[in-house]
This record gives C-alpha cells, sequence and structure tokens, in this order.
C-alpha cells in the first residue's frame, strides 16, 4: 500500500474514532439524564400525594378561621405594618428551564409600596437576584421532598426573628403552581385569612374554645402559615419536577437524534475505509501480477 493511500485509510479510521468516541459520550450523557428523570418521576407521585393531604389540611384550618372570625370579628382587623416581607420559592438545581424567571416575572408584577424585604428560596434563585437586591436573605431549596421541613423551620425561624427586629410585617409569598394562572401563584399570608374575612358560617353558637381566644387565635395563625407553606413548597417543588422531566424529555430526545445521525456516520467512514482498503488490495494484486511475454 503505497504512503498517500495509507494516510488516507488512517484519516478515515481516525475520524470514524472520533465519531464512535461522540457516540459514547452521548450515551453516557443519555443515561445520566435518563436517571435524573426518573427521579423527578418518583418524587413527583411522592409530592403529589402530600400536597392532596396538605391542601385538606390548610382547608380545614381556614374553614375553622371562618368560623371563629364570625363570632370574633375583633381579630379579623389587623395591626399596621411597616414592612413588606416577599417570599420567593425558586429551584435549587437546573434542569427545569425558565422556572426562576417565572417566578421573578410574577413578583416584579407586585404593587410597590413602602419598604420591603426580600426573601429566596433555591440557590438558582438567588444567583440571579444577588445583584438586585443585595441584602435580601437567601435559603437552599428542597431537592426532594423530605427535605422540605428542614428548610421551613430554618425558614421560620428567620421569619421569627424578622418580626422581632421590625415589628409586624405583611407576608405575600410567590410560589410555582401548575394549576395557577400563568404558572405562578401570590398568596397574601400575613395579615392571615384574608381570603375567609366575611364569610358566613352555618353554626348557630360561637365555637366552645378550651383556650382563651387570644392564645386560640395566635396558635391558629401559627398551624396556617405553617401548612400554608408546606403546601407552597410541596407544589413549587412538584412543579419544578415535572418541569425538569419535560426539559430532560427534550434534552434526551436531541441526543438520541444526534447520536442515530452520529451512527450513520459511523457506518459511512467504515464503508468508505473498507472500500479503500479493497481498492488498495486489488491495486496491489494488479501491480504484483507478471507481466505477460
Amino acid at each position: 500500500m503505497g504512503a498517500d493511500a495509507f494516510r488516507q485509510v488512517e484519516n478515515v479510521m481516525t475520524k470514524r474514532r472520533e465519531v464512535l468516541n461522540r457516540i459514547k459520550t452521548f450515551g453516557e450523557i443519555s443515561s445520566i439524564m435518563s436517571a435524573l428523570k426518573n427521579i423527578s418521576t418518583m418524587e413527583t407521585r411522592k409530592l403529589a400525594r402530600f400536597l392532596l393531604s396538605q391542601q385538606q389540611v390548610v382547608a380545614n384550618i381556614a374553614a375553622v378561621a371562618a368560623d371563629f372570625l364570625h363570632f370574633y370579628p375583633l381579630y379579623a382587623a389587623s395591626a399596621p405594618s411597616s414592612l413588606h416581607v416577599c417570599l420567593l420559592i425558586g429551584s435549587e438545581r437546573g434542569f427545569c428551564g425558565d422556572f426562576n424567571t417565572t417566578v421573578l416575572q410574577a413578583f416584579g408584577k407586585r404593587r410597590q409600596g413602602g419598604p420591603e424585604k426580600i426573601i429566596t428560596v433555591g440557590r438558582k434563585l438567588a444567583s440571579e437576584v444577588s445583584g438586585v437586591y443585595p441584602d435580601m436573605i437567601s435559603f437552599e431549596g428542597p431537592s426532594v421532598a423530605d427535605e422540605v421541613h428542614g428548610i421551613l423551620g430554618a425558614l421560620a425561624n428567620a421569619l421569627n426573628d424578622l418580626r422581632l427586629e421590625r415589628g409586624v410585617y405583611a407576608l405575600t409569598l410567590w410560589h410555582h403552581d401548575e394549576k395557577a394562572p400563568g404558572g405562578v401563584r401570590e398568596i397574601p399570608v400575613l395579615p392571615p385569612f384574608s381570603s375567609v374575612y366575611g364569610q358566613e358560617t352555618a353554626r348557630a353558637y360561637p365555637p366552645r374554645l378550651n383556650l382563651s381566644p387570644d392564645r386560640f387565635f395566635a396558635e391558629l395563625v401559627n398551624h396556617y402559615i405553617f401548612s400554608l407553606l408546606h403546601t407552597a413548597f410541596f407544589a413549587s417543588l412538584m412543579t419544578e419536577h415535572a418541569q425538569r422531566i419535560r426539559h430532560l424529555e427534550g434534552a434526551i430526545r436531541r441526543i438520541d437524534e444526534q447520536s442515530a445521525a452520529l451512527k450513520q456516520k459511523s457506518n459511512l467512514l467504515r464503508q468508505e475505509e473498507i472500500t479503500e482498503e479493497i481498492e488498495e488490495i486489488m491495486l496491489g494484486t494488479y501491480l504484483d501480477e507478471p507481466s505477460g511475454l
């Protein structure tokens, strides 16, 4: 085989090895993405059960509050607040598209008036707004349902410290919810029970309390806030995993398409490699034949 022919065959073989390496890399990436998608699928099913249960708890507390406020309307009056606390729940990890951008867009539509304190949940979200709100409070976000309770404990402590430092404040929450218009729900958390003020009740007599009305209402508000935050975290995390599944499915599909194209290219290079080898063998055989007399 001549030197030029040898280099040509070697060049084809090198290209084919590069293509095969890319196919292998795509296969490894696809396996990792498939594993992430499976984890998100399992978490979504778990979160759906948790969310349904937590939504029922919030609804029951709201019903109790409606009965209580009907007979104790003075508790519906809230003290004036000097601060508006804005709580934004974003994502801790990536691979979920415009998840954080959508929350920020919904937050940007708020009515600004007076001092604000921004609290973010999720490192991905915090990284996007840290330059805009340098004095914000940020928390790591949950990646799975089992992490929600611990993060909520830290958040509750921060909210309590803020109340001791700044006094009474209003609290509004923005979080993802696939059932909300636009995909993001805005919830006024404090003052509490704003959605049930003035509701009628089927009770003819005031509820019998084992605690003083002050103590009962304070405990009810605490349970309501904690349950409402649980619901928001579960809804946000479930939406995050659902978006991650769709995002990963699209990425896996594109990788599979590129792998198929590379496999076809590898086959063509292999055919070219074989053709070059056959031509050189035939040419060598022809040149080695003895010339006729």
